[in-house]
Parts: structure tokens; sequence; C-alpha cells
């Protein structure tokens, strides 16, 4: 085993890397992923990732530009005839979050555009298209061809993995085995991880000592709706720290 020093959270800001290179494949994205690198695999022209907030959907998008740079990544809030005008000539675009799109007009119109040119729009979004609120007619019936595919739950190699990386993009060192341990200790979904590397990387700044088990056990204790049965029942009435 390669140990990592455990370092403690400086308390700065922190940039969370959507470099391809960083991307975590598991069981649960394996599918979608191939459909980032290989356009090939489409069965239409629009594809949409379906998950839950924090499953990797935005390092899908970054995943795909990677692929395809000539792509167009489009702010689904922004999103108007003006800019689609500005990109006649552009095939291939990009939404994440596509169900936070406001004008439904020009998104039905990019729709068209992208048949046009023959192109491809990668949407993400946490529910099907089909259960969007869209009030356009024309745009409520063209979501019913979209392809669709869906982010799994992970288990819990992967979250190890994503809680590694999530830690890492807050500076904050720890191996693997380490890790593994606690999130015996969190509940099993994206949100809950996230959750559980910020309030990580808050609690080590707090109180000043190296990540470890029982650092984290009491840092976690706090947040007893982040824990599972297995964590609700080690840690009964809370974590105490040990003596330094």
């Amino acid at each position: 085993m390669t140990s990592v020093p455990r370092q403690l959270s400086l308390g700065l800001p922190f940039t969370v890397s959507y470099d391809p290179a960083d991307f975590i494949t598991g069981g649960c994205n394996q599918e979608a992923a191939l459909l980032m690198r290989k356009r090939s695999e489409w069965s239409d022209a629009f594809l949409c990732v379906v998950g839950a907030a924090g499953s990797g959907k935005t390092h899908l998008c970054a995943l795909f530009h990677a692929y395809n740079p000539t792509a167009f990544m489009q702010n689904p809030e922004t999103l108007s005839d003006e800019i689609i005008n500005e990109h006649r000539e552009t095939s291939c675009f990009i939404i994440d979050n596509a169900d936070k799109v406001k004008d439904e007009t020009a998104f039905f119109h990019l729709l068209n555009l992208v048949r046009e040119n023959k192109g491809a729009l990668l949407m993400t979004a946490q529910s099907p298209p089909l259960e969007w609120r869209v009030t356009l007619p024309d745009l409520r019936s063209r979501l019913s061809s979209f392809s669709v595919t869906f982010l799994r739950s992970p288990d819990e190699n992967f979250l190890t993995d994503v809680l590694l990386k999530l830690l890492s993009d807050r500076q904050i060192g720890a191996d693997r085995d380490l890790i593994a341990q606690m999130v015996k200790y969190i509940r099993h979904d994206f949100h809950t991880v996230r959750e559980t590397a910020d309030l990580i990387d808050t609690g080590l700044y707090e109180i000043k000592r190296p990540l470890s088990l029982s650092v984290f056990k009491k840092i976690i204790a706090e947040r007893r709706d982040l824990l599972s049965p297995y964590g609700s029942e080690k840690i009964k009435g809370g974590a105490a720290f040990p003596p330094s």
C-alpha cells in the first residue's frame, strides 16, 4: 500500500478538477462514459445523461468536450435565439442542467439547428426529459425522442474513489484505506459524499488536526443526517478526540 501524507486543510478556496484524466469510471457510469467517448454509439442526435446532484454529470460534459473540442457549451439559463443565430454553423452543443432552460422557444430552435447541421446535443439533468416542466407543445413532443442514459447508484469502492478525489481537490491528503473506512460511516450517495468532503475540509481547518479515522468520526458526528446505519451504530452519542 502506498501511503499519502495526511495533511491539514489550509482553509483555502479549492478548484474542482474536471480534467478528463481525472474522470473516475465505474459500474454506475460506464455506459455514459462510453457514450461521451464514442459519438457513433448514440442512437440519436440528442442524448440526455440523467443522474443525481454530484453524480459526475458536469465531468461527463467535460469528457465529451475533450473528444469534441468544437462543441459549444451553453448555459441553460441564457439560451436565446440571438445566441443560436451566432452559432448557425455550429453542429455540436452541450447543455449541463438542460432542465433549467428558460427560453423554450429558443431550445426548440436549437434542436432544429442540430438536426439541420447533422450534429449532436449532449444534455444533463436530474430527471428524464419527459419529466421536465415544459409548456411548449412542440418542445414537449420533441423531448420524447431524446435518447437517455442513467447514472446508477454507486458502490462502496466507487464512492471511495470519489471521496478521495474530492479531498484531493481540497488539498487534503489521505491514503485510500482510510477513505474506504470513512465511506462505511456515511450514506452511499453522491450528495452525502460531497457534503462529507466539505465537512471534513471545514472541520480540519477548525480543529487543526491531521485527518484520521478518529478525527473523521468526531467531525461526522456533528452531521448525523449523513450517517449510514453502520455509522449511526458506531457513533452513538458522538465521538471524542483521542489524546494529543
